[in-house]
């Protein structure tokens, strides 16, 4: 599988080599994780080259009737013994630190290093089965463990010991670790849109949005609900209806080739007319993938045409400054019959406790 998606970048080098820093496009090319890793990848297959230090030796076996495996005590010194003189070395600088690249630059003098932006996105974004096999359990053991949690929500629980919950729920469910820190926005604190949790107590009456994701073999999920405490104010309904209606239209009118700004547009135009435009104030969704923020962006300024197999979220939200929130997100996969929602559970009103 790794194999493939290298000779897929290799169609896109020609006869470039290609430098990896980070842990995600060296996972994604060779199926290693580690702290502490580069992958090359060369014009010709029996090229390309992991390196690592000594704390992986034992991992690297897992790999290495993939794609050839060095253990060194300094990767970066080792570099030009192990690079061919005068050839262009492509790099995404949105990967790389400064220090790295200023590093690379001292060490190779005699290599042009080929800065290109987004160098793996396109690739990334379309993801092949056994990607949206593991997406589908992340956004299970999200589901599940976030609706269970959601019945025991009760007034005089904090937002810290909601978030905890969550993680207890989905640690037992198998996920492997959190997709992203799990945003509880309860009441006044419902109006910022990446609240993190605090002390605050739920009281009757509140909205609390909770925010979540974990992942599962390394791919992450990405889910929001907000429920209703004890009892719904007219104001909150208000605002709830018109989230969840624009939230349904968005993913209702997503098809491949469609442009993700044309999604956008759905989810934005319909708060408008209900009168919150202002209060929208991010994008409906982004993709999910090996990160819980990546390409496709569905934003209103990305007019990139979507493909079979984006994996992005659905999530438009209203936020009154203070009063409180709404964002209701499901994380979905685009299919020839329109987007498959991988986040399960209802959209409609949760009164709970």
């Amino acid at each position: 599988m790794q194999s493939e998606r290298r000779n897929a970048l290799r169609k896109v080098l020609v006869n470039d080599w290609a430098l990896f820093l980070d842990p995600i496009s060296i996972h994604y090319l060779s199926g290693f994780s580690g702290s502490n890793a580069l992958l090359l990848v060369s014009p010709s297959s029996s090229e390309d080259l992991l390196i690592t230090d000594a704390r992986y030796r034992e991992r690297i076996k897992l790999i290495s009737q993939d794609i050839n495996c060095k253990v060194e005590i300094n990767l970066f010194e080792s570099l030009p013994r192990l690079l061919p003189q005068k050839i262009n070395l492509v790099v995404d600088p949105k990967r790389l630190t400064m220090n790295q690249g200023a590093v690379l630059k001292d060490l190779l003098p005699n290599v042009v290093i080929d800065a290109r932006d987004n160098l793996l996105d396109e690739m990334r974004a379309v993801k092949d089965e056994a990607e949206i096999d593991s997406l589908r359990k992340a956004c299970d053991i999200t589901s599940q463990s976030l609706w269970y949690l959601i019945n025991d929500l009760r007034a005089g629980m904090s937002e810290r010991q909601i978030a905890k919950k969550f993680w207890q729920n989905a640690l037992e469910r198998g996920a492997d670790e959190l997709a992203f820190e799990t945003i509880v926005a309860s009441g006044v604190n419902g109006a910022s849109a990446h609240h993190l949790p605090t002390g605050r107590v739920l009281e009757r009456g509140d909205m609390v949005t909770i925010d979540c994701g974990v992942k599962y073999q390394g791919y992450c999920s990405d889910m929001t609900r907000t429920v209703f405490i004890g009892q719904s104010h007219s104001w909150q309904v208000e605002i709830y209806q018109a989230v969840m209606q624009a939230q349904g239209l968005a993913r209702e009118s997503a098809q491949v080739m469609m442009k993700a700004n044309e999604i956008d547009a759905k989810a934005r135009d319909y708060i408008h007319s209900a009168g919150f435009g202002e209060y929208f104030i991010h994008g409906t969704g982004h993709g999910v993938g090996l990160e819980v923020h990546e390409a496709p962006y569905i934003s209103k300024t990305n007019s990139v045409h979507l493909k079979e197999n984006f994996c992005f979220t659905v999530e438009p939200g209203i936020y009154l400054p203070g009063q409180g929130g709404v964002r209701i997100e499901d994380t979905c996969i685009l299919t020839g019959e329109g987007l498959e929602v991988l986040t399960k559970g209802s959209h409609e009103i949760v009164c709970v406790g």
